[in-house]
């Protein structure tokens, strides 16, 4: 399962277009699907509570979710919410030609997010394969290891059975476990 370091995520990051980068900030810090991203509508968008509803319709398991915002996330959609004039409705993000992002899942024209993130993943330096998709993956990893127990990984993820995260981040914990292992067994080395 394709992981970054906190140093890489935050140097890719850094490196994206500014079209890209809003976006791509939501997959990394909220584990959102890429078009329950690109799809986002400002009506699904709340300032208070600081939460995204994903609406059944935009979901691919066909159920709807709230999900609650970091501060970063917040602060950045909030200053995009401003200086678009505080709309009610329309899409939150924009292609770099300013219009909205086409649904993929109909046609499977490919992720629109590709090409961008190609460019910063060699502007990075990152030469091992991470698709736009592991921004889902690597989140989901870093909230079993800060200790999100696996119901809540699944609501808050949107994936539709125990089974399919106990499956794919199961070995994750496993890891996450015997480093937590060796590092307090090298405490009474000391």
């Amino acid at each position: 399962m394709p992981r970054l370091t906190a140093s890489e995520r935050a140097r890719l990051l850094a490196l994206y277009n500014p079209h890209a980068a809003c976006p791509v900030l939501l997959l990394s810090e909220l584990g959102l699907r890429t078009q329950e991203c690109l799809q986002l509508d400002w009506r699904d968008v709340r300032f208070d509570p600081d939460e995204i509803e994903i609406r059944a319709e935009r979901s691919k398991t066909g159920r709807g979710r709230t999900v609650p915002m970091t501060r970063k996330v917040s602060l950045l959609l909030y200053g995009m919410w401003c200086a678009a004039g505080k709309p009610e409705t329309g899409p939150v993000f924009l292609s770099s030609r300013g219009k909205p992002y086409r649904d993929t899942r109909e046609n499977q024209s490919g992720n629109p997010l590709s090409r961008a993130h190609a460019t910063a993943l060699r502007r990075a330096g990152i030469n091992r394969r991470f698709r736009v998709h592991d921004y889902r993956h690597d989140w989901a990893a870093r909230m079993i290891m800060s200790g999100v127990d696996l119901y809540s990984l699944m609501k808050l993820g949107g994936w539709s059975s125990l089974a399919m995260i106990a499956q794919r981040y199961g070995s994750v914990t496993a890891e996450h476990l015997r480093e937590i292992v060796r590092r307090a067994s090298q405490l009474g080395t000391n």
